[in-house]
């Protein structure tokens, strides 16, 4: 399996695995593109490996969504607090804090019916 799912001027995102039990990937590469036109291609600039499969049935095996949320965030933030903070990081950071709130009150959902951790729906 392997699928472009970003690609802008500069930098594309692959899709490297199939679907999980749970319906999602979890292994994707990020490179950019070579500046040097002789050279052509990519070149890779990292890999995200998410969590695959229960926490308590599998142990820590990657990342969560809001691993990359906090981080997102976090920068967010940062730009914010720095020489060039916009309107548009404003709303994206909304937008963030929003879907940590969300999967937050996922978790304490799963909490509350005790199948946090587990492959139970």
């Amino acid at each position: 399996m392997s699928e472009i799912i970003y690609e802008d001027d500069y930098i594309q995102v692959i899709v490297l695995d199939d679907k999980g039990a749970g319906g999602a990937h979890h292994k994707y590469s990020i490179t950019c593109k070579d500046v040097d036109p002789e050279k052509g291609g990519y070149l890779e600039l990292g890999h995200v490996q998410f969590q695959n499969g229960a926490i308590l049935e599998n142990g820590v095996n990657g990342l969560t969504n809001e691993v990359l949320l906090a981080i997102v965030g976090h920068r967010l933030e940062c730009f914010q607090d720095g020489p060039f903070p916009s309107d548009f990081n404003a709303a994206a950071l909304h937008g963030v804090d929003l879907a940590k709130l969300v999967l937050e009150m996922r978790t304490q959902d799963r909490k509350d019916r005790g199948v946090e951790g587990q492959t139970k729906a």
